[in-house]
C-alpha cells in the first residue's frame, strides 16, 4: 500500500516539530476540560480531554527530551560506560576479537603502514593469550667455583626459586632448556645434573627414565631440555624449586645467559664467583633497569641483580667472564 506524499511530509514534520504538536493538542484538550471551551457539559467528556491533554503534553516534552542531542550525548556515554565496564568485559567470550579491533584502530592512528604487523608482534611474544600462566618469582641463586684438578673448567652449583601463578584448566608446561659447546678432547668432563626438582614440596622422581629431561652429547655440544606437565586442578599457585650442578670449560664458555620462557613478574639473580674472576653484565631486551649490588670477601665476589618489572619472553641478561 502506497503512502501518499503529503502525508508522508506532513508526518515528517509532525515528528520534527513534536514539542510544539505536543504543547498545542496538550493545552487544547486540558482547556476542553478544565476551561469549558466550547461550553461541553459532559462530565465524562471533560475527564477524557484532561487525561488526553496531560497524557499528550508529557509525552509529548518526553519525546523532544529523547531526541534532543544532549540526551542522546548522555545515554551513548552510558551505553559506551556499560559495554567497556569490567563486569561487561568479563562475561564476553569475544575478548580476543575486541581486543583485535581496539589495538588496529589504535595502530591506524599511529602507524597506519604497519598496524596489522604490531598487533600480531605483540600478540604473539607479549601477551599471554596461548599460555596462561606467569612467573610471579624467578630467583636465581649459582656458585661458581674452578675444580681442583681441572683448572680450564668450572662447576656450577644453581638453586632456582620460582612461584608460578596459572589459570587454565588444561594445566601448562614447566620448561627450560640449554646448551654448552664442547671443548676438543673434552673427553666427557663437561656434564649436567638435575639434583632435585620440587613441585609445592613434592620431589619428583625418575626424571631421565620418563623422558621429562632429556641430555644428549655429540662431538661440539651438551643439550638440555625438561619438559613437564603441572595439570591445574587444586591450586592456582604453585612453588618449584630444583638444583643442578653444571660442569663445563671456561674458554669454551665465557658467558652465561638466561632468557625467560614465559612472563617473569620479578627476576633475582645472585652469582657467586671466584676473585681470579671478573664479569661483565650485559641487559637483554628488557625495557627497564637492573638493580645491581656487588659485595667482596676475601676469597669471592657476590653479585645480586633484581628487575622489579616485567621481563618478557626471551628478555633477561647475560654474564661474561674475564679471567684475571
Amino acid at each position: 500500500m502506497n503512502i501518499p506524499p503529503f502525508l508522508l511530509k506532513l508526518s515528517k514534520g509532525v515528528l520534527k516539530n513534536i514539542l510544539y504538536v505536543a504543547l498545542f493538542f496538550g493545552i487544547l484538550f486540558l482547556a476542553l476540560g478544565y476551561g469549558g471551551l466550547f461550553h461541553l457539559t459532559s462530565e465524562s467528556w471533560k475527564e477524557v480531554f484532561k487525561v488526553a491533554g496531560t497524557v499528550i503534553l508529557s509525552s509529548g516534552v518526553f519525546m523532544a527530551i529523547a531526541k534532543s542531542e544532549q540526551f542522546l550525548g548522555i545515554f551513548k556515554d552510558e551505553l559506551r560506560n556499560v559495554i567497556y565496564s569490567r563486569e561487561h568485559l568479563d562475561k564476553r567470550k569475544d575478548l580476543n576479537a575486541i581486543w583485535y579491533r581496539v589495538s588496529e584502530s589504535l595502530c591506524k592512528q599511529k602507524f597506519a603502514t604497519i598496524n596489522t604487523k604490531v598487533f600480531e608482534t605483540v600478540k604473539e611474544h607479549y601477551l599471554p593469550f596461548d599460555q596462561e600462566f606467569f612467573y610471579k618469582r624467578f630467583e636465581i641463586d649459582s656458585a661458581y667455583e674452578f675444580m681442583d684438578n681441572e683448572p680450564e673448567y668450572l662447576s656450577v652449583d644453581s638453586e632456582y626459586d620460582t612461584d608460578i601463578v596459572a589459570d587454565d584448566p588444561d594445566g601448562f608446561t614447566y620448561h627450560f632448556s640449554s646448551t654448552i659447546p664442547l671443548p676438543e678432547n673434552d673427553n666427557g668432563r663437561t656434564s649436567y645434573e638435575l639434583e632435585e626438582m620440587k613441585i609445592n614440596g613434592e620431589i619428583l622422581t625418575d626424571l631421565i627414565e620418563k623422558e621429562y629431561l632429556k641430555i644428549k652429547r655429540t662431538e661440539k655440544a651438551l643439550s638440555i631440555k625438561f619438559d613437564y606437565h603441572i595439570p591445574c586442578e587444586k591450586t592456582k599457585e604453585y612453588k618449584i624449586t630444583r638444583r643442578d650442578k653444571t660442569t663445563y670449560n671456561l674458554n669454551s664458555n665465557p658467558f652465561n645467559a638466561h632468557s625467560a620462557s614465559w612472563l617473569y613478574k620479578m627476576f633475582v639473580v645472585k652469582i657467586t664467583y671466584p676473585k681470579e674472576i671478573n664479569i661483565d653484565w650485559v641487559d637483554i631486551g628488557v625495557l627497564g633497569r637492573w638493580t645491581k649490588n656487588l659485595r667482596e670477601n676475601n676469597v669471592h665476589n657476590v653479585l645480586k641483580a633484581t628487575y622489579n618489572g616485567l621481563v618478557f619472553k626471551n628478555q633477561g641478561f647475560m654474564i661474561i667472564f674475564r679471567k684475571i
